[in-house]
């Protein structure tokens, strides 16, 4: 996008690119509703296989090209939002009996990439506040058995995988001013959120043989 002015006062510019949604695999109530009592039996011959994963790019959050370009104007801050958040979620919940070879509970986001190629401010007479492109990455993988859930497994291993990847980029990030005064401008790439296997609070489990793991590899941030 591009932002001309002159001769006005602005508080805070903000660009915002953001996503935000839930991929979610599960047996029993989805994550976060309220206790329905859901219950059943589940018998397989062969694996029982939940997954809620990503497909082509992944999570992308991208701001290719923003500038300003300021005459005679006043303005406290610019503040770029770039934001990849949602989550993926694979869950085991209610009360069930479960038969099968194997049970394989697996949450996979391994692309999660926010960026920006741009961000350019061409000051003039202007007296700026602060400024900061934000670049984030925040989204949340796990996979698990619920809070309260009653599993009992028959037959052979459960195995809970939550994996994840996450990529921060601000590739560029010019100023150039003229008579102006500047108290802070900065670039920042950050790759947070959380990837977890857990086992929920006062969750009654039976099982032989159970697993689990949750890894975060490759995670990159990069304020160039």
């Amino acid at each position: 996008g591009i932002v001309a002015v002159s001769l006005v006062d602005i508080s805070v510019i903000r660009p915002t690119v953001r996503t935000s949604h839930v991929v979610e695999s599960y047996v029993g109530p989805r994550a976060g509703a309220a206790a329905t009592g859901a219950a059943g039996s589940i018998d397989v011959g062969g694996a029982l296989s939940l997954h809620a994963g990503q497909v082509g790019s992944g999570n992308t959050a991208s701001l290719d090209a923003f500038s300003v370009s300021v005459g005679l104007v006043s303005f406290d801050s610019v503040r770029p939002d770039v934001v990849v958040g949602g989550r993926t979620l694979a869950h085991l919940g209610g009360k069930f009996v479960i038969d099968a070879g194997a049970v394989n509970v697996t949450a996979s986001a391994p692309d999660n990439d926010a960026s920006t190629d741009v961000f350019s401010l061409d000051v003039g007479l202007v007296n700026v506040g602060g400024g900061t492109t934000a670049v984030r990455v925040e989204h949340e993988t796990a996979s698990y058995i619920a809070d309260a859930a009653d599993i009992t497994l028959t037959g052979g291993p459960l195995a809970f995988l939550a994996e994840s990847t996450g990529h921060a980029v601000a590739e560029s990030f010019s100023i150039n001013i003229g008579l102006v005064g500047v108290r802070d401008m900065d670039a920042a790439a950050t790759v947070a959120g959380a990837t977890r296997a857990y086992v929920g609070t006062n969750a009654v489990l039976q099982a032989n043989n159970v697993s689990l793991r949750a890894r975060s590899i490759g995670n990159t941030a990069d304020a160039a």
